[in-house]
């Protein structure tokens, strides 16, 4: 992989759950993300000392990173109003950047939660998440790429 410390991302996926709007939704995602971060362990391998940390850290902080990406999907919802309206070119892009200011808090506070999982790994452990990062990764393209923005 051509930047590993990108690859760290995915751990995002072991820090926190990501929510969807909708308790039914959300249910369903929380359950969804819950059975992969059990599948990404059992891969790797870890300890019942080590799921244990993971777990204690991915718990730490949940309400946090549901108030952010709450945040996060009210800025969008308001950035593709703004976009759907007759807004202003200023107003579209004070939305847009409120919008990406977000992203990039949710972003940075997953990504030091993924580096707090990533001192609980062994280098093969590591190294074997990279592998599965990069499978991961592919099959995210292939998602992104079926899906449009604007």
């Amino acid at each position: 992989m051509k930047n590993p410390l990108a690859a760290y991302a995915l751990l995002a996926s072991l820090a926190l759950p990501l929510a969807s709007t909708g308790a039914g939704v959300a249910y369903a995602h929380e359950q969804g993300r819950g059975q992969h971060a059990e599948k990404m362990m059992q891969k790797l391998n870890l300890t019942p000392d080590q799921k244990q940390k993971i777990t204690e850290i991915r718990k730490a902080d949940a309400e946090q990173m549901k108030a952010a990406r709450g945040k996060v999907e009210e800025s969008k919802k308001k950035l593709d109003a703004s976009m759907k309206a007759n807004a202003s070119k200023d107003e579209i892009w004070k939305n847009f950047n409120e919008y990406e200011e977000n992203r990039r808090q949710m972003v940075n506070a997953s990504f030091a939660k993924s580096l707090e999982i990533r001192d609980v790994l062994t280098p093969d452990q590591r190294t074997k998440f990279r592998e599965l990062w990069g499978e991961k990764r592919e099959r995210l393209k292939e998602q992104a790429g079926q899906m449009g923005d604007y």
